[in-house]
């Protein structure tokens, strides 16, 4: 069979860059006035009054048309790590029953305690057994009807959820849903399409990236599981790759971090490579303008800009990082920036931040701490996804570029005043990257104010080491 090299596909196709810069954007589709759902279309609402007096042919209005948009892309952003989750159960399974060369569980300890939280009795039985009806379990996740891993949201947050018809049922049940109420003539209410898109959302966040987390963990993972599934995974992120010696029971470390000011916030970037812009600059102003400002970074996406910039190194993150950055690594070993290892592991940091807010007694809500969701340029529906549900959970997310609904008046008032009534979090989106440093900074100072933390100020250098 003929192969043609890199180098010759490049040269047929062109690079992606080249290829964003010839083609442009469908000024109308890219604002979400353009409806493709069916094919009696496409119908265009364009004009000033359009969301008032423009009617598609099915009587869609505007908000309708970006709603279905938008719950389109978090569907889409759900099943792809949904694809993930069940592609490492049925790993997990091929491992217990024997029959795969390539995985192995190396982490037994982990493995018994997901079983106590899913009710697998192991005492007596075979670890293979076990691990076999673990990942059984996993799998039942995708069809049933019930929620898992809802024991690691905050009861309060749970009850709320509960209460406005947005906890997520089975994996596979939300994201049919989602293609069924993007369907024409069936759902024109346009709350109802957004609060799909939050259940799609929490799904993915919740239950396929816990999945996800806790499989890595069993079949690669080397720390041995503690008493919660916050420290493990905390463990997981700095101990592995910044700080061996780290242990997990240091989270209740962070927390007081964060109450008494040492750390003014934390930015967690869902660092998306987009080829409209220049590569990574975005991300590294942002990135270090907020280190500069004593927010600690935690970044998990496709494009590792803080590794390239060489700013995952701790004599390199010193010289820029504030002096409470540089103050709190010296003296607990938390560097300025953590780097996961992909955006599907932003479902640890959920469950962190749930630890944290419990731990600090932050009314036992994530929407208490200082912290942000924030991507310098999104451009998926993995993003959009990741940033709704962050938002559901109580994270403010601000993203880089434009928005998806941005014609609709209703739903960018949905996204804003809206979820804040309902989740304490709103989702908006900042086109320049100036813009978001600031707005970062603004939310985090208005947060610590409201949850009655203590005042951030900027501390000195407390030794000369500390400066790198």
């Amino acid at each position: 069979m003929f192969k043609i090299t890199d180098d010759q596909f490049i040269e047929e196709v062109g690079t992606r860059a080249e290829r964003a810069s010839e083609l442009k954007p469908c000024p109308v589709g890219s604002e979400g006035a353009c409806c493709r759902t069916c094919y009696v279309g496409p119908c265009r609402f364009m004009g000033k009054n359009a969301e008032a007096e423009v009617r598609g042919v099915c009587a869609s209005t505007l908000g309708v048309v970006a709603a279905r948009q938008f719950l389109t892309m978090c569907a889409s952003g759900s099943a792809i790590h949904a694809t993930k989750a069940r592609e490492l159960a049925g790993n997990l399974l091929a491992a217990a029953q024997g029959k795969s060369k390539e995985d192995a569980i190396t982490n037994w300890s982990k493995l018994h305690a997901v079983a106590d939280v899913l009710g697998i009795k192991s005492k007596g039985k075979a670890k293979e057994k076990v691990a076999e009806q673990v990942a059984g379990a996993y799998l039942n996740q995708f069809s049933q009807t019930s929620a898992w891993a809802m024991e690691r949201v905050p009861a309060g947050r749970l009850t709320s959820w509960q209460q406005q018809q947005v906890l997520p049922q089975g994996i596979d049940r939300e994201i049919t849903a989602s293609v069924y109420n993007t369907s024409v003539g069936i759902n024109y209410d346009v709350a109802a399409i957004m609060q799909q898109a939050v259940k799609v959302s929490l799904a993915n966040g919740w239950i396929s990236g816990t999945i996800v987390a806790d499989i890595k963990d069993i079949m690669v993972g080397t720390t041995p599981a503690g008493s919660s599934f916050a420290g493990d995974y905390w463990q997981q992120m700095i101990g592995k790759q910044h700080n061996p010696d780290l242990k997990s029971s240091d989270l209740k470390l962070l927390g007081e971090l964060i109450t008494t000011g040492k750390i003014r916030g934390i930015a967690c970037f869902v660092d998306c490579d987009h080829p409209r812009y220049e590569a990574s600059s975005a991300q590294k102003f942002i990135g270090v303008e907020l280190i500069k400002n004593d927010i600690l970074v935690i970044s998990g996406g496709c494009n590792n800009t803080f590794g390239d910039a060489g700013l995952l190194m701790s004599d390199t993150v010193l010289k820029v990082a504030g002096n409470n950055l540089k103050n709190s690594y010296q003296t607990t070993g938390i560097p300025p920036i953590l780097s996961l290892s992909g955006c599907i592991d932003h479902s640890r940091l959920l469950t962190v931040l749930a630890a944290v807010a419990e731990a600090g007694k932050l009314a036992g809500d994530i929407s208490a701490l200082p912290v942000v969701a924030l991507a310098p340029h999104w451009f998926s529906g993995t993003a959009l996804s990741i940033g709704s549900f962050y938002a559901a959970s109580g994270v403010p997310a601000i993203f880089g570029g434009k928005s998806p609904v941005q014609a609709s008046t209703e739903i960018t008032e949905i996204l804003t005043g809206g979820w804040s009534e309902q989740f304490g979090a709103n989702f908006r989106f900042i086109e320049e990257a100036v813009d978001i440093v600031a707005a970062v900074l603004e939310q985090i100072d208005a947060t610590r104010e409201k949850s009655n933390l203590a005042t951030y100020y900027p501390e000195i250098i407390k030794s000369a080491t500390a400066t790198g």
